[in-house]
């Protein structure tokens, strides 16, 4: 951006040389002036931006993270409650073949 804003300093100075305007005179001065700070605001805004994008990158990134860990978590859980089911079932199997013999 601040080759943007040497290149249009240039092309309103070149203008006003083209025009016949002394490049020396307050209105060059004060176009020049307020050409820059409007610039300089231009460029706090895409900084100001960017810098809210990055954060909101950031922030979705450790939900993202945060979401990965849960979804772990329940799947072990699921597998942990599965293994025990199966041997559950195993074990009432087993001692209802038990008991069936026994009688």
């Amino acid at each position: 951006m601040r080759d943007d804003e040497t290149r249009l300093v240039a092309d309103q100075e070149a203008s006003y040389a083209g025009q016949g305007v002394d490049l020396s005179s307050d209105i060059v001065d004060k176009t020049t002036a307020q050409t820059q700070l409007v610039m300089e605001q231009e460029i706090a805004v895409v900084r100001n931006n960017a810098r809210t994008r990055a954060w909101g990158l950031e922030v979705q990134a450790q939900q993202d993270i945060t979401a990965g860990q849960v979804a772990r978590r329940r799947g072990n859980s699921a597998a942990i409650q599965s293994i025990l089911g199966g041997a559950t079932n195993i074990a009432v199997a087993k001692a209802g073949y038990d008991a069936g013999t026994l009688a």
